[in-house]
């Protein structure tokens, strides 16, 4: 009887251990890297949404604002901007008799020194009166509703010969290995003194 003994021989065993832990390797960085990737893009996706869901929600609510009732202070801290608004408290416009708009409230949105925070506070009025800087800064203690935790800049540009504004929100949130940065601009235009 011949000595036919079956199995692997120990070279075999170490060069087929070799080939797994390659590829074992590869699959391994593949799967690293497409989860940074993941990540990462969804800190883009998440930092884009939170400028653009703040440049709408401001779009919205100061369209109906007469154009004289605005009050901006964005050049300086706290930034903050302050308008006129005749939607009541369901968010419906409000008119007069004659169909004209009716103020209801005071509409203010505002970054607290030293934080990416962008709030909101209203409180009801029936004056369309613009705000002074100084009762503007009144408001601006921290309150109100958070509208995004990663608003770094907020500038509102007017121009009283085309009678509009130029909002710009510039976003930015940190991944864990990227600054994810976003700056949307919108521009709107008022009608009526």
């Amino acid at each position: 009887m011949g000595d036919d003994k079956k199995g692997f021989t120990l070279a075999e065993l170490m060069v087929s251990s070799f080939l797994f832990l390659i590829i074992l390797g590869i699959v391994l960085q593949f799967l690293f890297f497409s989860n940074t990737y993941w990540k990462s893009g969804e800190a883009r996706m998440g930092v884009s949404l939170a400028a653009l869901t703040a440049t709408e929600r401001i779009r919205r609510e100061i369209r109906g604002a007469p154009y004289y009732s605005i009050t901006n202070n964005t050049s300086s801290s706290p930034k903050a901007i302050s308008f006129a608004s005749s939607r009541d408290i369901e968010g419906n416009y409000s008119t007069d008799i004659g169909g004209d708009l009716q103020i209801q409230k005071q509409v203010i949105y505002y970054i607290p020194a030293g934080t990416r925070i962008l709030r909101r506070i209203e409180f009801l009025t029936d004056s369309g009166e613009a705000l002074t800087v100084a009762e503007l800064e009144t408001y601006c203690d921290g309150s109100g509703q958070m509208i995004s935790n990663c608003i770094t800049g907020f500038t509102a540009v007017e121009n009283d010969t085309e009678q509009s504004i130029e909002i710009t929100i510039e976003a930015e949130k940190y991944d864990g290995s990227n600054q994810n940065t976003m700056v949307l601009d919108s521009k709107l235009y008022f009608f009526g003194k």
